[in-house]
């Protein structure tokens, strides 16, 4: 009898610990994921935005506004975002989680990377910011949290994992020129340029875009991870502001361009510095083989004596814009006319 009642008594402990250690690790999480949306929160922001683009129904420039998130990562004002909320902005304005509002301007962009650095003109009575992690020491499976605007719901919170990473490459040799996270945490309308934090509560990557066949989310969302963000920071990268169309041999003989390929200029940011230069936007809506296009404006047939013919010379816009000492020659077709503008940035 007593070492039968020693064994129950010893079977019931052996039962409580192993229940106790199954239960733990969950009541910890919890109280991790609560204390990590805590302690980071305020450094996310509602990013509002308005641009100017032609309508379908009058081809009249209309002003449309925009709504995203983003993280303040400095001391400055400085705040990370989505190079698609803000690339072609004519007004940002960033909302804190106290709602108090302050206007900002684009410092610099990488729309391959979909990432852009905004700057405050004054910072908020009440701010946190965040750190930006090694994105490199990242690894598949690990615990994250994304904090944003999905469909205007502020300071929303969605928990997921790193599924993947993925890299793009230039397409002549193999510089990496973006570089996202792949998660199941949810992202929908909104969240675009709002943070993803790992559970040390640094920024791990800025929340870019979603792969859906319904328009809703449906498990595979992509973030730009935190060091292409660094690298951005700390480039000479500036602002072009453009959004452009490039035109291949078929189209350049339909729009009468005298070279096997050109950039349609399609969209430009109200202070962009190409738009300062002279550089002329599309005003009214076509559509060509089921692809809608804005003409009326500018083509860019070479910038820098680079004929614009392929998406990598396109590309090398951003980076002669960005390290431009002295005068860059932008040569453009306008009604028929080849003429040239001159681009220069102190």
């Amino acid at each position: 009898m007593k070492k039968s009642l020693l064994y129950s008594v010893k079977s019931l402990l052996a039962f409580s610990l192993l229940l106790l250690c199954l239960t733990r690790p969950v009541l910890s999480q919890s109280q991790t994921v609560a204390n990590l949306y805590e302690n980071v929160s305020n450094s996310v922001v509602v990013i509002i935005t308005s641009e100017k683009s032609p309508d379908k129904e009058d081809n009249e420039l209309k002003t449309s506004l925009g709504l995203g998130s983003g993280v303040l990562i400095s001391e400055e004002g400085h705040i990370l975002t989505a190079e698609h909320v803000v690339g072609l902005a004519d007004e940002i304005i960033v909302q804190f989680p106290n709602d108090e509002l302050i206007n900002a301007r684009v410092l610099k962009s990488s729309f391959l990377a979909d990432i852009a650095l905004i700057q405050l003109e004054y910072m908020p009575q009440e701010y946190t910011v965040a750190k930006l992690a090694n994105s490199d020491s990242v690894r598949i499976g690990e615990q994250v949290i994304v904090i944003g605007a999905p469909l205007q719901l502020d300071q929303s919170l969605s928990v997921g994992y790193v599924s993947g990473r993925k890299k793009d490459y230039t397409f002549t040799n193999s510089i990496v020129i973006a570089e996202y996270f792949q998660t199941d945490a949810s992202i929908n309308p909104g969240n675009s340029g709002g943070p993803m934090f790992n559970m040390q509560g640094e920024v791990i990557g800025i929340v870019s875009f979603i792969l859906t066949e319904s328009g809703g989310f449906e498990g595979i969302g992509f973030a730009a991870t935190a060091n292409m963000a660094k690298r951005l920071m700390e480039s000479k990268s500036t602002w072009a502001g453009i959004e452009g169309h490039l035109l291949n041999a078929e189209l350049c003989q339909f729009f009468n361009v005298p070279q096997k390929g050109a950039v349609l200029v399609q969209r430009l940011a109200q202070d962009s510095p190409l738009r300062r230069v002279g550089l002329k936007a599309g005003y009214k809506t076509i559509n060509i083989d089921e692809e809608e296009l804005i003409i009326g404006g500018d083509i860019l047939l070479s910038v820098a004596d680079i004929p614009m013919i392929n998406p990598e010379a396109f590309l090398k816009i951003q980076s002669k814009i960005q390290t431009a000492k002295e005068s860059v020659p932008i040569k453009v077709l306008r009604a028929g006319e080849i003429i040239t503008l001159e681009l220069y940035l102190p």
